[in-house]
Formats: structure tokens, C-alpha cells, sequence
């Protein structure tokens, strides 16, 4: 059932998305939300529950079921040497627009550990969630849930939990972490500051203090604005937040920020070193 409440905004980010593509090449496009609504359809239906014990090296598709009965669908990828006497740093991972629908396989190849190299190639566990409909913010609640879930379940360092997320999944990663700030030692925002549209208000950053976070933008990017972030990280700063890192690309467009970040190893061995 698409969440009526925020249709508004699942429009809008839409339309800013498309329309960027759209000038980037010179053409008009013309968009079917009902078509696209239908696409987005709900979540993958038939995947299998976790069952920790059973857990290996690679990433598989699984299916949560929350209190009120929805399902999530996700990726969870488990790292090579992986030990379950031992605590792993969790990565939660918010796909971007592209990644919406009821195909789990839509993602397989967009989450971090392959972006990277490898479905085993980082040395944390990693979930990625599909977001069946609509856009982040109106699906954090499920998604918490899942995370909670996860937390209690898995061999998680509960002073390296991370979220990150490229353009719509940067966009929800700030939401998310402004609801649950006690959630998250770090967050990783690409390619989409914490308001939808770029007069929009900012919201009290204030309440990130205690987050380490490392920003990604592109200064060309032609569908998502970088000035909100430059102004999130003043806003950052002064609330007095000591952690903040802000990396901008001059030429990486929408599209290679993200791409640019998830293959850079000084990010990973950031997250491994976070403060205590």
C-alpha cells in the first residue's frame, strides 16, 4: 500500500531526479507514476528467514517480517574469515531510486562489499534493504526494525554501526540517523543533503553531535545540488560536531560519487578507527 502521506515528496524526489537527467542530455522525459508505481509493486515475496547458524562467507538475500507484517527484503553480506565468536563492524547500506521495487536482485550489484571488489572483500558485515515503494524516509520505522533485529542476532561491534546511503539512500541516511541518532556511530551520506529540495529549512543537525559522519558530493552533480551539504556541515560545526569530513569531487556527476566512495579505502579504514 503506497504511504499516501508522503506522495508529495516521493514526487518531488522523482522529479528532481529526472529532470537533472534530463537537462544533462538535452531531452524531455516524460513520467507514468502509475506505471512506476506499479513497477515498484511490493516487497519480494518467497525469500528465505535468517538463520545465523547457518551463516557463510558472501552475500544472500533474506526476508523480514515486522510487527505489523510487511516484509523486507535484503542483502546481508558476511565478509571472508568470517567468525561468529567474534564482534564485526555492521555497514547498513540504503540503496538510491534505481535500486525501488520487488526484485531483490535490482541491488545485488549495487551494494558496497561489490561495488567494492567482492562480495566477501570488506571486513564487515553488511545488510542491504530494498526499499519496495516511495522513497527512505517514508520506510525508516520497517527498516529499524529489521536493523534491531539484526543487532541482537548477529556478532555486531556495537561501537562500529555505520549507515550509509547514495542519492535517495544519502537522502534517507540523514533522515534515518536524525530520528535514531543513538542508533549509529557513523554515517555516510553520497550524493544528497538532509533537506529534500535546497530552500527547504535545515533540520537540527545539533542532534548528530555524537555521529561521526563523512560526507560525498560532486561539485558538478546535475540532479541532486551540492549546497545543502555545504551548509549542513556549517550547521555541523557549529553545533560543535569535531567529526565531520565533507569529500567533494570536482567531475564525478550523480552517478561516480558514489562509485568513487565505496571504492576508496581510506573510508573503510575511517570506519574501522572510528572513536570510542
Amino acid at each position: 500500500m503506497l504511504r499516501s502521506n508522503h506522495l508529495t515528496q516521493s514526487i518531488l524526489i522523482a522529479l528532481v531526479l529526472l529532470a537533472g537527467l534530463a537537462c544533462g542530455q538535452g531531452t524531455s522525459v516524460d513520467v507514468d507514476f502509475e506505471d512506476l508505481a506499479a513497477e515498484w509493486g511490493n516487497p519480494t515475496s518467497g525469500l528465505p528467514s535468517l538463520a545465523v547458524n547457518e551463516l557463510a562467507p558472501g552475500q544472500e538475500a533474506f526476508a523480514f517480517t515486522t510487527n505489523s507484517g510487511e516484509q523486507v527484503s535484503y542483502w546481508l553480506s558476511i565478509p571472508e574469515g568470517f567468525d561468529a565468536s567474534q564482534l564485526w563492524p555492521l555497514i547498513v547500506y540504503l540503496h538510491g531510486s534505481n535500486g525501488v521495487g520487488s526484485d531483490i536482485e535490482r541491488i545485488r550489484n549495487m551494494t558496497p562489499p561489490v561495488v567494492h571488489g567482492g562480495e566477501t572483500d570488506l571486513p564487515f558485515i553488511v545488510v542491504s534493504p530494498q526499499n519496495p515503494e516511495g522513497i527512505w524516509p517514508e520506510y525508516i520505522d520497517e527498516m529499524d526494525q529489521l536493523v534491531q533485529y539484526l543487532l541482537a542476532e548477529l556478532p555486531v561491534d556495537p561501537e562500529r554501526v555505520i549507515l550509509s546511503g547514495l542519492s535517495d539512500g544519502g537522502y534517507g541516511t540523514w533522515n534515518y540517523a536524525l530520528r535514531y541518532p543513538e542508533r549509529f556511530d557513523a554515517i555516510v551520506p553520497i550524493s544528497y543533503g538532509p533537506v529534500l529540495r535546497p530552500d527547504d529549512p535545515m533540520p537540527d543537525l545539533c542532534a548528530l553531535n555524537g555521529v561521526a559522519i563523512w560526507i560525498f558530493h560532486s561539485e558538478n552533480d546535475a540532479v541532486i545540488p551540492i549546497e545543502p551539504n555545504y551548509a549542513a556541515v556549517e550547521a555541523l560545526e557549529a553545533c560543535g560536531n569535531e567529526q565531520v569530513r565533507f569529500t567533494v569531487y570536482p567531475r564525478a556527476g550523480h552517478g561516480g560519487a558514489w562509485l568513487k566512495a565505496y571504492r576508496d579505502e581510506r573510508l573503510y579504514r575511517w570506519m574501522l578507527n572510528l572513536p570510542e
